[in-house]
């Protein structure tokens, strides 16, 4: 089974820079997250792609 995930960094209520992960199990599902997440006020990066 393919699993799908994404690591990004984002702000957190201190302003402290922190990353984060999250896995998927469609690649859809991830664009679709992704897609919110870039719209995010705290979002920075997107550092990596899992696949």
């Amino acid at each position: 089974m393919t699993e799908f995930g994404v690591r990004w960094q984002e702000f957190n209520r201190r302003d402290e820079l922190v990353m984060k992960e999250k896995i998927f199990k469609t690649d859809k599902a991830r664009e679709k997250f992704v897609e919110k997440l870039e719209e995010k006020d705290n979002f920075y990066q997107i550092d990596s792609w899992l696949n």
